[in-house]
């Protein structure tokens, strides 16, 4: 019998030990070390690349986060499509079951999911008190038109 393997893309929204990168850092201790494996992109090689260990592959996306306050949304655009080239290489070589956006802000796996043909999920952190209208529009028929699942958190 073939040993199963559910392979999975985590895209992380930073680099920094903020909220989102703590829970999925504790996600991914929690999973056991068979039956699962994780390829973690990141925007660049910040604080929480050495945590991530060992046990999980890491890629650097080059992608640039877009925060409360970005004032170059050019840029932010810019990174926006050298993380989807980064993106399709990972899909490329990883061939992945599942690909897990960490956040509603990052728009380029959707469409190389689409364009792969692998499922996508978005954890969603953000509300649209967060971004003005235009931003905000933009994220949310990104995920109405590419994501197969939401996970949504809220206190």
């Amino acid at each position: 019998m073939r040993k199963m393997i559910l392979k999975v893309i985590i895209i992380a929204p930073a680099s920094n030990l903020s909220g989102s990168s703590k829970s999925m850092l504790a996600a991914l201790r929690s999973v056991p070390s068979y039956g699962v494996e994780y390829l973690v992109m990141l925007p660049d090689k910040g604080e929480i690349f050495d945590l991530i260990g060992d046990r999980h592959q890491v890629r650097i996306g080059g992608y640039c986060p877009l925060r409360k306050g970005t004032k170059n949304v050019f840029k932010y655009f810019l990174g926006q499509i050298r993380g989807a080239v980064s993106l399709i290489k990972a899909v490329r070589n990883f061939n992945p079951d599942l690909i897990h956006v960490n956040s509603s802000t990052i728009i380029f796996p959707g469409l190389v999911a689409l364009l792969s043909r692998t499922r996508i999920i978005y954890h969603i952190r953000e509300t649209n008190l967060f971004y003005n209208k235009v931003l905000w529009n933009i994220y949310t028929k990104n995920i109405s038109l590419f994501s197969n699942g939401i996970i949504g958190c809220a206190e």
